[in-house]
């Protein structure tokens, strides 16, 4: 989600990031670098930080996969209790699901449905023999809850917590790095392809504000040039997205990026992966325009 505000479309609107006094919002946001000053030109745009929209929803729905706890504890199979539990865990899943979905969506050109598919079977096995078969054992312990022994449920009890932490970690992983773009303002030149380098897959020859080119990376990720308009300014801006869409800003300290897992839970790979060739200068030489004053003011302030 970009900043609303003019002064803010760049650096970002200030309510994302908590007030410390003496420190400026970049301060805050420490993991950034800068590029060669074969960028020059090129402004990074922060988008709203992604990992703190996130932290809500796995708090509520835990809760509820721990209300429906109670049927195991006092063994009432009735109907009613069975339809309560039910209710209780498919929401709790919905909801552990929904924030991701709507960040994904949120983002320029980015797709929940792609998130939920990179959440479930992204990264191969290592991913699937988790999300799918936590999944299938679970409902298999379920059901020789019903068909044997009830207090065999305790055990599809216990899986399903295993596969709540493996999404949520995984999730979670996915939504740390910073997220951004890097804007080049067009001015009066026009966007001319034949400028790229034959790796690059050119969806448009002109200028239009959607996806101009693409470069896929071994890792999954892609580089893309993208048409932006904003008011009566065009913009050519630089993305690095990751399978699950989101987009990452490409120029921070890789390796100060944290993670969160344990036990082999919540593997998400490498989020930025990115050949040190390719971002030492833009894919295309355009010469230096002037930014519009109105987006650059505070971005000279911090």
């Amino acid at each position: 989600m970009e900043a609303t505000r003019d002064s803010d479309w760049l650096v970002g609107d200030p309510s994302w990031w908590p007030h410390i006094e003496g420190l400026a919002s970049s301060d805050l946001v420490g993991l950034e670098i800068e590029p060669s000053s074969l960028w020059d030109g090129w402004k990074r745009q922060r988008l709203k930080p992604m990992a703190q929209r996130f932290v809500y929803a796995p708090a509520w729905s835990i809760g509820l996969l721990f209300a429906t706890i109670f049927p195991l504890i006092f063994s009432d199979d009735s109907m009613s209790n069975q339809n309560i539990v039910s209710v209780l865990f498919l929401s709790s899943f919905v909801l552990l699901h929904l924030q991701p979905f709507r960040i994904a969506s949120e983002m320029p050109g980015g797709d929940g449905f792609k998130m939920l598919k990179w959440i479930w079977f992204g990264g191969g096995f290592s991913n699937m023999s988790r999300t799918l078969g936590f999944t299938f054992l679970g409902f298999f312990f379920f059901i020789c809850h019903i068909l044997i022994d009830v207090r065999i449920g305790w055990i599809s009890y216990l899986i399903f917590i295993f596969l709540w932490f493996h999404i949520t970690l995984r999730a979670g992983n996915a939504l740390i790095p910073s997220p951004g773009r890097w804007l080049f303002p067009l001015g009066e030149d026009k966007f001319d392809s034949s400028k790229l380098s034959s790796e690059w897959s050119i969806s448009r020859e002109r200028f239009f504000p959607d996806c101009l080119a693409n470069y896929s990376l071994n890792c999954g990720m892609e580089l893309e040039i993208v048409g932006v308009r904003r008011r009566e300014h065009r913009f050519l801006a630089f993305h690095l997205r990751h399978p699950s869409s989101l987009l990452y800003d490409p120029f921070v300290n890789v390796e100060k990026i944290p993670s969160i897992g344990g036990f082999g839970l919540g593997y998400c790979g490498a989020r930025i992966d990115v050949r040190d060739e390719l971002l030492s200068s833009p894919p295309l030489i355009i010469s230096v325009a002037d930014w519009p004053e109105c987006y650059v003011r505070n971005s000279e302030d911090e």
